[in-house]
């Protein structure tokens, strides 16, 4: 092999694997080399290092910048043009998604997947899920029911971070005091609300981790009819798939569809595989022809990974057409009357479903460092051990 390509990401990721094993199909000449943050550093000493090395001109060729400071690698010029890369396939990408990441100067970086938060509510209550202080309130009157069963504090605090993510300054050169002082009552209020949020629902400590991912991939809340509040990330087609009723009824009870509300936090989704190029790759053409094979109709349609949904807004289609086929089969098959009716008036819920998936406009990078950093320092501030404003600083401290 005489041409090499060498691909970034913080953590080894089975994506970056069908990724890479994808393009060597279509590029057999090409030896690919994979590297992953060192081990034994934390996530910022991880992307410190990464950031050294970019600043010197030998950085990897291909970035996956999942839990790295993208915008500020973008802001530092660090990052190329996608615009080249993409131009064959633009047509065939999802225009909400690649609007979201297209700038003046052009698009720098684009998620090769993404997944969707969405509340289940009652149609009533719908609104209480438009800020963090509106769900606090709620949990507050009805004495709990925001928290899924078997959450630890760890877990809600994820869940609460994911959906309600505080804004943070970071070390790109650009905040002032103003900016300080308005990031630091916006985390200030974050954690205020979150305490009464943990009050409220009783959650204790525990060691429990990613119950909210768990719980997201179970689609039935949304056909429970005691279900008051759920919050579940869409993140595979398999979730858009029909349930038996006579299923959900043994463990639930009646079903009654249409009670609830399917609603999208402010529009945000969250990317999977943010792909970006290095702007001083020597290897610039074989690294733009990485990305244009990562969003090419063939790669997005035979990824076989369960979590995140196809930008290639062709391939998903495809999907979906195809999952709606295999719920049309299972209605045919359905059995009784009663049976049948309940998986037709699924149909809407399904429709939502996909309508929330392809109408989300505003990505959210959640960084993993710094919800560990609120995780392991809030602990004292939610035990009534230390002061708020406290808190604040030794978590501005460490993230800055």
């Amino acid at each position: 092999m005489d041409k090499m390509l060498t691909v970034y990401s913080l953590a080894e990721s089975e994506l970056v694997h069908e990724l890479i094993a994808g393009f060597q199909t279509m590029y057999p000449g090409v030896e690919i080399r994979y590297e992953t943050g060192e081990a034994g550093l934390s996530a910022f000493e991880q992307a410190d290092a990464l950031t050294a090395r970019l600043m010197a001109g030998n950085g990897p060729d291909v970035l996956i910048m999942d839990g790295l400071p993208a915008n500020t690698y973008q802001n530092r010029g660090f990052l190329a043009d996608l615009s080249p890369a993409l131009a064959s396939v633009r047509e065939e990408l999802q225009q909400n998604i690649l609007s979201a990441y297209e700038t003046d100067g052009g698009s720098f970086m684009l998620p090769v997947r993404y997944s969707v938060p969405v509340a289940v509510v009652k149609k009533q209550n719908a609104e209480v899920v438009g800020s963090l202080n509106k769900l606090m309130r709620y949990s507050g009157l009805q004495r709990g029911g925001v928290c899924a069963w078997g959450y630890s504090r760890k877990d809600f605090v994820e869940l609460v971070y994911y959906n309600y993510t505080p804004e943070f300054i970071l070390p790109d050169g650009s905040a002032d005091e103003q900016d300080i002082r308005r990031e630091s009552i916006e985390l200030g209020n974050f954690l205020i609300w979150t305490k009464w949020l943990l009050e409220n629902e009783k959650v204790k400590a525990g060691n429990q981790e990613h119950t909210y991912f768990t719980e997201g991939e179970n689609t039935i809340g949304l056909f429970r009819e005691e279900v008051e509040l759920m919050f579940m990330p869409l993140s595979r087609m398999g979730q858009l798939r029909f349930y038996n009723p006579c299923v959900l009824a043994a463990g639930y009870g009646n079903i009654r569809y249409g009670a609830t509300s399917l609603q999208l936090m402010d529009g945000i989704f969250f990317p999977e595989g943010l792909l970006g190029i290095n702007a001083q790759s020597e290897n610039r053409e074989l690294a733009e022809q990485f990305v244009k094979a990562a969003f090419s109709f063939e790669m997005q349609s035979e990824y076989t990974a369960e979590t995140g949904f196809q930008t290639n807004g062709r391939a998903l289609t495809e999907a979906f057409l195809a999952q709606q086929e295999e719920n049309q089969r299972m209605l045919e098959s359905g059995g009784t009357k009663d049976t049948v009716r309940h998986m037709t008036e699924q149909r809407g819920t399904v429709e939502r479903m996909f309508g929330a998936i392809t109408s989300v406009k505003r990505p959210q990078t959640v960084n993993p460092a710094i919800l560990e950093v609120l995780q392991e320092e809030a602990q004292d501030y939610f035990d009534g051990e230390e002061y708020l404003w406290d808190c604040v600083a030794a978590i501005l401290e460490r993230v800055q």
